[in-house]
């Protein structure tokens, strides 16, 4: 609705692993967004009311992966948004297990050990699912939309979310988006590594908590953060003139 507000057309879709699609078709997640992206900008430029020459793109959540991935492989897009920004999630995941006196292991190391499903591995996610509903809800929604058998099996897929080798590529200007208290970032570091390996136009906008936008994805002040996110892409798509509305 804001971004019609601003005069634009929104095309908004799931994809695999989320809503319908994982739900009634059974498709779960897959890392390489670009094969999904692609199919959707193609449909994008057969409408006779799309500019083909201003396609943005606006990852939200988990979106901040995805939208960057498929971005890295699709020129058509002329302006993308991280919301907020990940850049590998192996690397929370390495920071846990380190945190609770895990192995020192390498993202390639812990992947290949998570592969072999580890009974010590899934017992202690189980556990702490037994006394953390948000570990509970991660990990039992996990399973479900990447159709693995166990928390070891679903942590070695997400592994497979990664930018690295893949954000240099990004091409469009890019706004990577942190919430000061996001629970799912809280130090900032996934949107401040995807904000570093950027060679493209590029801006980082971090949100106080000021006034309730440090959250993840500024969920109690959209007022706030979709005014500051559309002034950005206002001004890269050069819809800086039109304001529906105004005078």
């Amino acid at each position: 609705m804001e971004g019609i507000k601003r005069g634009y057309n929104v095309l908004t879709f799931e994809g695999p692993g989320q809503g319908e699609v994982i739900r009634v078709r059974h498709i779960p997640f897959r890392h390489d967004w670009e094969n999904v992206i692609g199919p959707v900008v193609d449909y994008a430029v057969s409408r006779p009311d799309v500019d083909e020459d201003r396609i943005a793109l606006w990852g939200i959540s988990l979106g901040g992966y995805l939208a960057p991935r498929g971005a890295a492989y699709e020129p058509r897009i002329t302006a993308l948004i991280a919301d907020g920004g990940t850049y590998d999630v192996g690397l929370n995941l390495l920071a846990n297990l380190e945190a609770g006196g895990g192995a020192n292991l390498t993202e390639v190391e812990l992947r290949e050990w998570l592969q072999t499903d580890p009974v010590e591995f899934n017992d202690a996610i189980r556990d702490a699912m037994a006394h953390d509903t948000g570990t509970r809800w991660l990990n039992e929604n996990g399973m479900f939309v990447f159709n693995a058998g166990s928390p070891a099996r679903f942590w070695a897929k997400w592994m497979d979310f990664s930018l690295v080798g893949v954000a240099e590529e990004i091409r469009c200007p890019t706004l990577v988006c942190a919430g000061a208290v996001d629970h799912f970032d809280p130090d900032g570091a996934q949107a401040t590594a995807l904000y570093d390996h950027l060679t493209c136009e590029r801006e980082l906008m971090v949100f106080s908590d000021d006034y309730g936008a440090g959250s993840h994805c500024q969920l109690r002040a959209f007022a706030q953060s979709f005014g500051a996110k559309f002034d950005w892409l206002d001004d890269k798509m050069g819809m800086t003139d039109f304001r529906p509305g105004e005078e």
